[in-house]
């Protein structure tokens, strides 16, 4: 049976590992032996993050590379939208990660190009953008500017309404589009 408390334990010890993992108050230990060769990455995600401040001994063990939103995933993959209805996604997700970041959002939380990954067999692609907006994007950007309505305003523009909530009217007909638009980078 899983129980939510599960610890992982890593001792460095020059070239050996010491995993111990705690599952159900039982204690089970395995020893490898890495190489100085060797390397093993572990993902790291903002929660995490906050968590790891706590404990400053472990932090100084590792390596962190920042692996931030990547745009040209949304040009370059053939089995997703590139473009939906002449809205280039990934020049929307610069301009709305650059817009978050004037509003002074750090770049652990810019908004990642798997919201804008959308499948080329499904069957209504503006639908299901439309649904991400209002189902995911506005909420994460809504918690990041901590309900302030007009740095909202400044990152979304018309997408959001007077009450700081997501404007629907907007994001079910045609100015969604053009919202979208509004939101691209101008080109240098």
């Amino acid at each position: 049976m899983w129980r939510s408390r599960r610890w992982l334990i890593l001792y460095c010890y020059a070239q050996v590992f010491e995993f111990i993992f705690f599952f159900n108050d039982t204690a089970t230990t395995e020893i490898y032996t890495l190489s100085l060769h060797d390397a093993l990455p572990i993902s790291m995600n903002t929660a995490d993050k906050s968590i790891s401040l706590m404990d400053l001994a472990i932090r100084r063990r590792f390596l962190f590379y920042f692996f931030g939103p990547d745009p040209d995933v949304l040009d370059s993959r053939t089995s997703f939208w590139a473009e939906i209805e002449g809205v280039r996604l990934s020049r929307v997700l610069i301009g709305l990660n650059s817009r978050l970041m004037s509003v002074g959002v750090d770049r652990d939380r810019l908004i990642g190009h798997s919201y804008f990954l959308i499948k080329k067999n499904d069957p209504n692609p503006l639908q299901t953008l439309r649904k991400r907006f209002r189902y995911e994007v506005v909420p994460l950007i809504e918690e990041y500017c901590y309900s302030d309505r007009a740095l909202m305003s400044q990152v979304l523009l018309d997408m959001v309404n007077a009450d700081g909530g997501v404007n629907t009217e907007v994001i079910d007909d045609e100015r969604f589009l053009t919202t979208l638009r509004a939101l691209y980078i101008k080109e240098q």
